[in-house]
């Protein structure tokens, strides 16, 4: 005996399966629903270091500046010596050799010298100026790539004049002879005091305040060294 499905049924289960595979069809899937997220801020990249090019001897401070002239820090002669050695041997790119000098009965002091090929840092010493810890003497242009020069931007070879130009008489040397050499002092730089006229009752007192900053030299006419920081009077 067979059995026949009654039709009512099997159209009422048709309609069943057509209505939930439209609504399967017309609701949007968990993925679809989420809003799209925002996308991450960018990562700001860190500035570049500014590029070293020059290193200022000034009355008061070693500046390094950058190729724009911009000051990128400055060390005191004030500051304690290992750590000016510490700066200016990443500075040069090389450690210093490390010696020491005996004085004499002369104005040469017992010292404790510190040299790069065109640079020395004399500490351990005395005949500074008051409050001073080191003294530095560049005798080239460039040490280790980077320029040494006065605040004014002159350097070990350049003319004498270059330094001269604008300073007043006083601050500008008479040149003097010394083994077939003419040799020139300049007063470059005033950190402190002030010029006092030989011929003042207070040049040379013992309270008069002390005058000095960074000097140059020139030999037959052209700069040779650099020095700060020195007095611009020496009664040694």
């Amino acid at each position: 005996m067979s059995y026949r499905q009654p039709r009512i049924l099997v159209a009422a289960a048709v309609a069943v399966l057509l209505l939930s595979g439209c609504a399967s069809a017309s609701t949007p899937s968990a993925v679809e629903s989420e809003p799209a997220s925002e996308s991450a801020a960018p990562v700001e990249e860190a500035p570049e270091e500014a590029e070293i090019t020059r290193l200022v001897v000034g009355g008061a401070t070693l500046s390094a500046l950058d190729e724009d002239g911009a000051d990128e820090w400055a060390l005191s002669y004030a500051d304690a010596p290992v750590t000016v050695i510490a700066q200016l041997s990443t500075l040069f790119g090389a450690e210093p050799v490390v010696t020491t000098r005996e004085g004499d009965a002369s104005c040469t002091a017992a010292a404790t010298l510190a040299t790069w090929e065109g640079f020395v840092l004399r500490y351990d010493t005395i005949l500074l100026p008051g409050g001073q810890l080191f003294e530095v003497t560049a005798t080239a242009p460039t040490v280790g790539g980077i320029e040494i020069t006065t605040p004014t931007g002159v350097a070990v070879g350049a003319p004498v004049t270059e330094l001269t130009a604008d300073l007043p008489p006083e601050r500008v040397g008479e040149p003097s002879d010394y083994e077939g050499a003419s040799y020139q002092w300049v007063d470059v730089d005033v950190a402190a005091g002030a010029y006092t006229a030989p011929t003042d009752p207070a040049y040379g007192h013992p309270d008069t305040p002390e005058y000095w900053g960074a000097k140059a030299r020139a030999k037959d006419g052209a700069v040779d060294l650099l020095v700060a920081p020195a007095h611009f009077v020496n009664f040694c």
